[in-house]
């Protein structure tokens, strides 16, 4: 009876730690995509933030040129004034959306790096819990051959009668 309650315990360990190795396995590899995604995000993120600055600069040059071109002739510079303006206004609207972007970009990766940081967690506790199963059934074990080699003595014992 013992080493059958033995043999039982032992069987349910060794399913946790099968059960446990299978979850490490898919945080594992659920992490490794968490980092795949960021990677992608940050990069974007980075491609966006050199579109903005451009975007600025060209802002930038279409103010300086509506400056420049205040002294032109009035008939002219209403039309030029009317194009810059529809420029400036564009390229506001492009900023604008490309900030946008960014600000949803930075948004995703902070969001991804938490998921990492709770996976990595929860690797740890995982990799923690089959350190300690490991131990158990290596414990059990040598319980198991104890109460075996103690079967066999008695079972010898009783044979010797």
């Amino acid at each position: 009876e013992n080493n059958y309650s033995t043999h039982e315990e032992l069987q349910a360990t060794l399913q946790e730690l099968t059960d446990l190795q299978q979850q490490l396995e898919e945080l594992q590899s659920e992490n490794r995509t968490l980092a795949d995604d960021k990677g992608l995000l940050y990069e974007s993120l980075c491609e966006q933030t050199e579109k903005l600055g451009a975007c600025r600069n060209q802002l930038e040059s279409t103010r300086q040129l509506l400056l420049q071109k205040e002294d032109n002739d009035k008939m002219d510079n209403s039309e030029r004034e009317k194009k810059l303006l529809d420029v400036l206004k564009s390229a506001q609207d492009e900023r604008d959306r490309l900030e946008s972007k960014a600000n949803d970009l930075t948004s995703t990766v902070d969001e991804l790096r938490t998921a990492a940081e709770t996976s990595t967690r929860e690797m740890s506790l995982v990799q923690e819990r089959m350190a300690f199963l490991e131990r158990t059934l290596h414990t059990v074990r040598m319980e198991k051959e104890h109460a075996e080699r103690e079967l066999n003595d008695l079972k010898n014992d009783l044979s010797c009668k």
